[in-house]
């Protein structure tokens, strides 16, 4: 007798459907609005130039505050730049009063980049509202009763002792930078009064003086110079 026994059917596997790869899809994100620096010095110096978190601009429009609409297609007037005032007072503050090194910081604070790089600056041309000494003085002072009508005694004398160093050093922190030379006031012997000053508006201008000296500088007169 033989016995014949039944296989075990074979096992079989099953095996998932596979999906069709997939692939991914990355979305540039936009450009990162610029950002604002912010520094700040407070009135009473507990900060100085004091980094502060910076800004950054965005196209949505705040609430209560005003708005500034800039329309690129529209144009005025260039923007020459920033800046501010060199005086008398001012450039001996900082070239006779400071230690070569504390100057030079606070230059490179005003004009350098890595500052607040101002550009433009207005010097007045001898004596202003703001002078150190408490005598007001012009590039041709003379004794008085005498005149100058040729300028021989012309002379920028004071103002080589600070005030172009200042502006020399200035120069070299922005080589950029734009000076505005600001007339204040003729020499005494070109007014009526005698005198730098106007009390009472007494210091209108001698226009013979005015014109003689005009003359002999720069050729005929075409305008006369303002005066304080």
């Amino acid at each position: 007798m033989r016995i014949t026994g039944c296989a075990a059917p074979a096992a079989t596997t099953a095996t998932a459907p596979q999906s069709p790869p997939t692939t991914s899809t990355t979305t540039a994100s936009p450009p990162a609005a610029p950002a604002v620096q912010v520094v700040q010095t407070a009135p009473a110096l507990s900060e100085y130039m004091a980094s502060q978190p910076s800004l950054a601009f965005s196209p949505a429009q705040p609430q209560g505050v005003p708005l500034i609409d800039l329309n690129e297609q529209l144009r005025y007037q260039r923007f020459s730049g920033l800046g501010a005032a060199m005086t008398d007072s001012s450039a001996w503050l900082i070239y006779d009063q400071l230690t070569p090194s504390d100057r030079l910081r606070l230059m490179q604070d005003l004009f350098a980049t890595s500052g607040i790089h101002l550009n433009f600056l207005r010097v007045p041309m001898a004596a202003s509202d703001f002078t150190v000494s408490l005598a007001a003085y012009s590039y041709d002072d003379t004794p008085a009763g005498q005149t100058d009508p040729s300028l021989s005694q012309f002379s920028i004398a004071h103002d080589l002792a600070y005030v172009i160093p200042v502006l020399q050093q200035a120069l070299q922190l922005n080589p950029g930078l734009q000076i505005l030379a600001n007339p204040w006031s003729p020499p005494g012997w070109m007014r009526a009064n005698g005198s730098l000053d106007n009390i009472n508006d007494q210091g209108t201008l001698r226009l013979l003086h005015v014109l003689s000296g005009c003359h002999a500088t720069a050729g005929p007169a075409f305008s006369l110079p303002a005066t304080r």
